[in-house]
C-alpha cells in the first residue's frame, strides 16, 4: 500500500478537503490508476487522447508533465521518447508520485517527482 504522507510537507487545503477522495485515498487510487478506468471515465476517448500528444513526442524529447495521471499516458509517453529522451512528471500529491514511479520504474527515462508546495514571491517581484 501507498503512504500518502510520505512526503513531510502537506497537501494543499483544497486539496485535502475537495478531492482527497480521488487524488489521496490508497485503494481508490490503486483501482483508478487502471486504463480500463480511465478510458471509461473519458467516455472511450482516452487512447485517442493519447495519440494525440503522442504525435506531437519523437525520439529523444524531452517532456515535462507538470501532473500526474491515471493510467498509462506517461508510460505511453516515456516508451515513446526512449532512453535518449526525457520524462520529467512532478506533481503535489505524494500519493501520486509514488503510483506513477511505480508505473515508470522501469523506465530510466522517466522521472516522477513531489512538486513545490507554494511559490513565495516578495511582492516587489510582482510589481
Amino acid at each position: 500500500m501507498l503512504d500518502i504522507t510520505s512526503d513531510a510537507r502537506p497537501v494543499p487545503a483544497y486539496l485535502r478537503d475537495i478531492y482527497s477522495w480521488a487524488y489521496l485515498t490508497p485503494w481508490l487510487a490503486d483501482w483508478l490508476d487502471r486504463q480500463v478506468v480511465v478510458q471509461a471515465i473519458l467516455w472511450g476517448n482516452a487512447q485517442r487522447l493519447i495519440s494525440d500528444v503522442l504525435a506531437e513526442v519523437k525520439a529523444g524529447d524531452r517532456v515535462f508533465q507538470p501532473a500526474a495521471v491515471y493510467g498509462d499516458f506517461s508510460r505511453q509517453v516515456a516508451v515513446k521518447i526512449g532512453g535518449n529522451g526525457q520524462l520529467e512528471v512532478r506533481d503535489i500529491a505524494p500519493l501520486q508520485v509514488d503510483l506513477t514511479r511505480r508505473k515508470l520504474a522501469d523506465l530510466p527515462q522517466a522521472q516522477s517527482r513531489a512538486a513545490m508546495r507554494q511559490i513565495r514571491m516578495r511582492r516587489r517581484q510582482m510589481l
